[in-house]
Order: structure tokens, then sequence, then C-alpha cells
């Protein structure tokens, strides 16, 4: 795979640097998976993005029927 230009400018990042950086960040905001292979942003801010979907009415309602299912599921 062919690595864009300004990508080739950027600092090498490690484990070290990445581990460093959670370490030392003040507020704890990104934990890290209890087998080390992945990180996440525990905290954050929300950002609007328009996909191009049209809007639509969210119609949602449960049957008796699926009362009943959801309730022998949660037994």
């Amino acid at each position: 795979m062919r690595v864009p230009k300004r990508l080739r400018t950027l600092p090498t990042t490690t484990r070290d640097v990445i581990l460093a950086v959670v370490a030392t960040s003040d507020k704890g905001r990104f934990p890290v998976s209890p087998d080390g292979k992945r990180i996440r942003a525990a905290q954050g801010r929300s950002v609007g993005v328009d996909l191009g979907y049209a809007a639509m009415a969210t119609v949602c309602f449960l049957s008796r029927h699926h009362l009943e299912q959801l309730g022998e599921y949660r037994r």
C-alpha cells in the first residue's frame, strides 16, 4: 500500500509512545483493553455528521408477543 507523502513526514508512533500518553493523561481519558490490544477515548465531544440520508420518523413498538419473548430471554 502506498503511503501519501503528507503522512510520511509524521513521527513514528510506537506502542510505548501511546502508553506514555495514556499514563500521563491528567483526566484518564484513554482506557486500554485488558489484553492491551485496543485503546479508546472514554470522553469526548459529539460532532454532527451529515450523511445525506433523508429524515425519517422513528416508530418503535413492541407487541405483547415481543414483550413475552423478551421476558423469556431475561429469565
